[in-house]
């Protein structure tokens, strides 16, 4: 857990758990219960549900960044929605920014359950698509890459089938509100500009429009930035900087694939928008945070800026030098007085 001060302070413990592995006779398959489990029995997989490309704050720091954008855009901006299943083989239409490329066959071959592999075929919706579903094609053959869930309580993840080990827990604090107004498949507004966010019934919009929520800043709108982009800190960032202590926000969007009012949870787009959440954390550390902000400096997503819900004249500029204000006030105070929160919407 840390390092030793001193050769004894490192010695007692690996001794004290070596004998401990000493002295366990029967291994125990499932030491951990809330961790899923390798599992090699193929029969009971079946009916696929669910399948993402993982986000890429998975990937080890040895991948490179080409490789990082790539996966980035099928695993934030693409849906694969189930459409028909057999056992554990299954057909999903791929859907692209909103656009349907066409469908893509899974063959499974579950011979072997630590290297599982799979034969593809795909169906382009159009002439137009057919590069882009090919393009998917080639992702989905990374089987590092995909993971798949199946109503039968299986995970396959990175070519091994796992049992998942379901444990009931309580969902609570959610904020309701009303998206009656907004397509909640739409992400995106038709272009990223100042005069266009806000005007549209994307998600985008809805942010630009309604955030904060009540309670969680100056209802007056405070200080907003679009961040949308590759590795970006979030899709928004909100400064309340009236409020004592002030509020920011870390906003993450992540559109449904359908708007049906009785759609379900979708596995896929919860695992990636909480990894989002998560790999962003580190974002609230003021050196980070102002670091990260200050890239966008001089960039297009740089402009995207608004004070009380209008275009701010300065910009990303002048948001940030209301941030190293506070940062500034809380150095002098000596104290912790930001209420920094991350926030993820998932329709």
């Amino acid at each position: 857990m840390g390092s030793s001060r001193t050769w004894d302070e490192f010695v007692n413990p690996v001794t004290a758990i070596l004998k401990h592995l000493e002295a366990t006779i029967r291994p125990v398959d499932a030491p951990i219960p809330v961790v899923a489990v390798s599992s090699i029995d193929t029969t009971k997989l079946v009916d696929a549900f669910d399948l993402g490309i993982i986000p890429p704050q998975l990937l080890s720091d040895e991948t490179s960044e080409q490789a990082r954008e790539e996966m980035e855009q099928w695993a934030y901006h693409a849906h694969f929605r189930i459409l028909k299943k057999s056992n554990a083989n299954f057909s999903a239409e791929v859907i692209l920014n909103g656009t349907v490329l066409g469908a893509i066959d899974f063959e499974m071959d579950l011979s072997d359950a630590e290297s599982v592999k799979w034969r593809l075929e795909s169906r382009a919706a159009t002439d137009e698509t057919e590069e882009l579903l090919e393009k998917a094609v080639t992702v989905c053959r990374r089987s590092n890459w995909v993971k798949i869930w199946y109503e039968s309580g299986h995970t396959i993840a990175e070519g091994h089938i796992f049992e998942i080990r379901h444990r009931d827990m309580p969902f609570q604090d959610f904020s309701w509100v009303d998206f009656s107004e907004y397509d909640v498949t739409k992400e995106k507004p038709s272009r990223l500009d100042l005069n266009v966010i806000g005007e549209e019934d994307s998600l985008f919009c809805w942010v630009k429009n309604s955030w904060p929520l009540d309670g969680f800043g100056d209802s007056a709108g405070g200080w907003l930035a679009c961040d949308d982009g590759s590795m970006e800190i979030a899709d928004f960032i909100h400064l309340d900087d009236k409020s004592v202590p002030p509020k920011l926000s870390v906003i993450h969007i992540k559109a449904s694939n359908s708007a049906s009012p009785t759609r379900g949870v979708s596995v896929s787009d919860y695992e990636i928008v909480t990894s989002q959440a998560v790999k962003n954390f580190r974002y609230l550390d003021r050196t980070i945070l102002t670091e990260g902000f200050e890239s966008g400096v001089g960039k297009k997503v740089g402009k995207l800026v608004w004070y009380n819900r209008r275009p701010a004249k300065e910009g990303r500029t002048g948001m940030l030098k209301a941030l190293q204000a506070i940062i500034f006030e809380w150095l002098r105070r000596r104290s912790r007085n930001v209420d920094s929160r991350c926030w993820s919407i998932l329709c």
